[in-house]
């Protein structure tokens, strides 16, 4: 007989035996009813020279995408692979955070605030020029810049300050003044310092143990606070994804989604207990996200006993489901495809006049959204070879309180070059030692052949590396009760 099984959600927390998902899941994308492949860095789309502490991606008047990025030493700006390097000399131990208003792109953090002042005609930080308090976190809100956790305007330590500047005026004075609309407020400090804040119409601020929401009311208080969880909050600054008015991040017990209420688990029950057993908790708070438009997924770094990012946690905020990433990154951050100059075009078809396409053509414009990373200092798109995929089913009986003979296992991937290779692994009881006929390749017919029979079973299914394939769904299975019961 015939039996069809989908690859289900990835569940590393749950049992073994009738886990209705998988085990492992590596080097895929969660997509609507199943997978689809990670892949590697592209070519290099431009060099700072030293390991990358955040970056983020800003669009011109006319499409141009820039990348801004800080390294210990200075902040850089990349466009068309040229890195425009701002000379500031500095001493960076942690991210900073980067925020655009007007034409302003602003950077932050605890030691300092740059800005580069004009988007369209500028390629340089410099050191601001007016009294404005430097901020662990950064964010616009309304029309207003908001910091937190804050060295202030009068150089004191102020952890549970928020402060924000004059209205639409973020290089005006940032004392209190009503006709400004400018102002600060100290947080709870029973919930701990200033952690993050997130921007849009509403703003939210994240302390290390507790979660605010802010909104603009104008006169004397000019923004009403209303503390909506004193449960939990941010535990890495930089671990915050924005999706609309969801917003999703990090805590000390689980990976959380909140619209302006109470943070709601995304994580407990599914993957918490495997971020824990495999991300190093001395470097928690290192931990970055950033958003994947295209494949509706938000990204957690995870690092390892040294602190380097060695994997990406993928989560789907449509389907809810978790994947793993084995690739190591200096950070990622959303980004987009760049336009491909004249001189580009003229090495991908050194006869112009055999071209298939137009030079007009929408294939050599900057476009879209897509992921892109920092590895040692140099910039990629995440669109280059695919990885080397692996899935292992959770233990099943085939056929309950019998054993089976299998005979053949069919994978439901969208692999036309049937590059998949098959494992089958059982057992005869629960507390024995398990057997496995591990890397069975696909047969002309489609299937991976196998002469297997065990009370309990799991399938494993391994797609190579470089390997061209679409979708993953599931697999079927083959086989007979065996009379050997």
């Amino acid at each position: 007989m015939i039996s069809e099984f989908a690859l289900g959600p990835w569940l590393p927390d749950v049992t073994d035996y009738k886990n209705p998902g998988l085990e492992v899941c590596t080097n895929v994308i969660p997509g609507p009813g199943g997978y689809k492949p990670a892949y590697g860095a592209n070519a290099s789309e431009g060099d700072v020279g030293a390991a990358v502490l955040s970056a983020m991606t800003f669009q011109q008047s006319d499409g141009t995408r820039i990348t801004v990025c800080a390294t210990a030493g200075d902040l850089h700006h990349i466009t068309g692979g040229v890195v425009t390097d701002s000379t500031l000399t500095l001493t960076l131990t942690e991210p900073v955070r980067f925020e655009r208003f007007g034409s302003t792109i602003y950077a932050s953090s605890k030691e300092g605030v740059w800005y580069l002042d004009d988007i369209e005609s500028d390629n340089t930080f410099v050191a601001e020029n007016w009294t404005i308090p430097h901020g662990l976190a950064m964010a616009r809100v309304g029309d207003f810049l908001f910091m937190g956790n804050l060295t202030d305007t009068d150089t004191s330590d102020a952890p549970y300050r928020v402060r924000w500047s004059p209205y639409n005026n973020p290089q005006g004075t940032w004392a209190t003044s009503i006709s400004l609309q400018s102002d600060a407020v100290d947080m709870p400090e029973n919930l701990g310092v200033v952690m993050g804040i997130t921007g849009g119409n509403t703003g939210l601020i994240f302390q290390r143990n507790g979660l605010s929401r802010i909104q603009y009311t104008g006169g004397t208080s000019v923004f009403a606070k209303q503390v909506v969880d004193t449960q939990r909050g941010l535990a890495a600054p930089n671990s915050l994804a924005q999706v609309g008015e969801n917003v999703f991040y990090l805590s000390d017990d689980g990976f959380f989604v909140t619209n302006g209420t109470a943070g709601q688990p995304i994580s407990r029950g599914r993957v918490w207990d495997w971020f824990l057993a495999n991300a190093s908790q001395t470097y928690l708070s290192s931990v970055q996200a950033a958003v994947d438009w295209p494949n509706r997924c938000v990204i957690w770094t995870v690092p390892n006993d040294s602190g380097a990012f060695t994997g990406l946690l993928y989560y789907n905020w449509e389907t809810q489901w978790w994947s793993y990433v084995s690739l190591a990154t200096d950070c990622v951050f959303a980004s987009g495809i760049a336009g491909v100059t004249l001189e580009q075009v003229a090495v991908l078809y050194p006869n112009l006049d055999t071209m298939s396409i137009s030079l007009d053509s929408p294939t050599f414009a900057a476009r879209g959204r897509s992921m892109a990373a920092f590895v040692g200092g140099i910039q990629y798109q995440l669109n280059g070879s695919s990885l080397s995929a692996e899935f292992e089913s959770g233990e099943f009986q085939p056929q309950p309180g019998k054993r089976v003979y299998v005979r053949s296992v069919t994978p439901l991937i969208n692999d036309q070059t049937d590059a998949t290779l098959v494992t089958v692994t059982g057992r005869e009881r629960m507390g024995a030692a398990t057997t496995s006929d591990p890397d069975v390749a696909i047969g002309p017919l489609g299937f991976a052949p196998f002469a297997y029979d065990s009370r309990f079973i799991r399938v494993g299914l391994n797609i190579p590396a470089g390997t061209t394939w679409g979708d993953a769904y599931g697999y079927q299975i083959d086989f007979d009760v065996s009379s050997d019961t």
